[in-house]
């Protein structure tokens, strides 16, 4: 019996997805550090989780869901933050304001400064300081504690950014997709 169109076209998109996952794999293992052969005991990168392009978050003690734009060509992550103060002399603190997007509100939080962070900003001249501060995230069945720079991103869709540093050995990224993760 002769396949139809449909499920001739079915058939390759099927099996494109798959090469590329595949290629996407053998990619990720050949950019990992101390990558070995085939012929090696050392064990493979295989990470399960497949991310969309934007997923939602939670980052405890925020108390409301934020969605983040997954980003694999940015180093750091990133967390929109209003009104940021910093403070403190022997050890430096930062207050700041986390807006919900949906309702306006605002949660102030105050947090220890891990480090300070210099960012090229391309196309533009000057660089910017930014203290970097580290939380919980919970995207999905994905749980991490890491680091974020803060900044004023009203002007930008997403209030988080997740950068390649945090996807690292946890997920691969299909820019095809959106909100593959179940809310944390």
């Amino acid at each position: 019996m002769p396949m139809t169109t449909t499920a001739l076209a079915s058939i390759n998109m099927i099996a494109s997805t798959v090469v590329s996952c595949v290629l996407g794999l053998l990619l990720l293992a050949s950019q990992h550090d101390g990558f070995q052969s085939e012929t090696s005991s050392s064990p493979s990168i295989t990470p399960t989780t497949i991310l969309g392009s934007v997923e939602t978050v939670q980052l405890p003690p925020i108390t409301f869901p934020l969605e983040a734009r997954i980003d694999t060509g940015a180093d750091l992550s990133s967390l929109d933050a209003r009104n940021i103060r910093e403070f403190g002399e022997k050890e430096q603190w930062v207050s700041f304001e986390v807006e919900d997007r949906h309702s306006g509100k605002r949660l102030p939080m105050t947090l220890p400064i891990v480090r300070h962070m210099e960012i090229k900003r391309h196309n533009r001249t000057n660089n910017q300081c930014r203290p970097v501060v580290r939380l919980p995230v919970a995207l999905g069945e994905l749980t991490f504690t890491t680091e974020f720079t803060l900044i004023d991103r009203s002007n930008l869709h997403y209030p988080v950014l997740i950068g390649r540093q945090d996807l690292q050995n946890r997920a691969l990224v299909d820019v095809s997709l959106n909100h593959t993760q179940p809310l944390p």
